[in-house]
């Protein structure tokens, strides 16, 4: 899976320790031509690790199914964020579910264009680690201009619309500036089967702060 990055080095060294939130570095400054950073999209990756399914707990007949399930979504994902990150603003959420992706093992629950795509937004983006969503949306908020009117696509897990981490940050995010343009990846699974509700944006409440009635997941 080639060489692992200093930044992806860091990511993994923060994952020895339980971090409620960390920023670990800020991302380049990549605008095309004179493009000025603040009007170019967002990609927001959140917990990419978590959208990774480990055959532990799983009897063999369940497992392959959703392991099907997580390698079709991994596919997808990576041709969205591969398409997206070398002319969007980065911001990479991770948590410790990401060793898998940035250790450049070849885990068999891993397809390799995801793990390729995470490592290089993590390379070029911003990149914090841990499970504080509000810290998390505070941070972004704090590092980018949220124009009214500007694009944002989320992706990673989950996107269930009642518990996703996903629905969590993205709703803060709105929250902030009612008026973002958020879109979540279809491939985002809401749930190991996609049985949960989907978060819709467009459908939220402007304004509305994500209130979960458990830890987001």
């Amino acid at each position: 899976m080639g060489a692992i990055s200093e930044i992806n080095h860091k990511v993994l060294s923060v994952t020895a320790y339980d971090a409620a939130f960390v920023v670990l570095t800020r991302g380049q400054v990549k605008a095309p031509g004179n493009t000025p950073s603040a009007t170019r999209p967002l990609l927001v990756i959140v917990h990419p690790g978590d959208a990774l399914e480990p055959p532990f707990g799983w009897s063999h007949a369940d497992y392959q199914a959703v392991l099907g399930f997580s390698l079709s979504n991994q596919v997808g994902m990576s041709a969205e964020i591969l398409a997206r990150v070398e002319t969007c603003e980065v911001f990479v959420l991770h948590r410790s579910s990401s060793s898998d992706l940035l250790s450049g093992g070849a885990a068999r629950w891993v397809d390799p264009s995801y793990a390729k795509a995470v490592r290089r937004a993590s390379e070029v983006g911003s990149v914090a680690y841990g499970d504080d969503l509000t810290s998390a949306a505070d941070w972004i908020c704090a590092s980018t201009e949220l124009m009214a009117g500007r694009e944002v696509f989320m992706t990673g897990a989950y996107a269930d619309a009642v518990h996703g981490c996903i629905t969590a940050l993205g709703s803060s995010l709105l929250g902030a500036q009612p008026d973002l343009k958020i879109n979540v990846s279809d491939h985002a699974p809401t749930d190991n089967a996609n049985h949960a509700p989907r978060w819709v944006p467009s459908a939220a409440k402007p304004g509305s702060p994500f209130t979960p009635a458990q830890k987001p997941r």
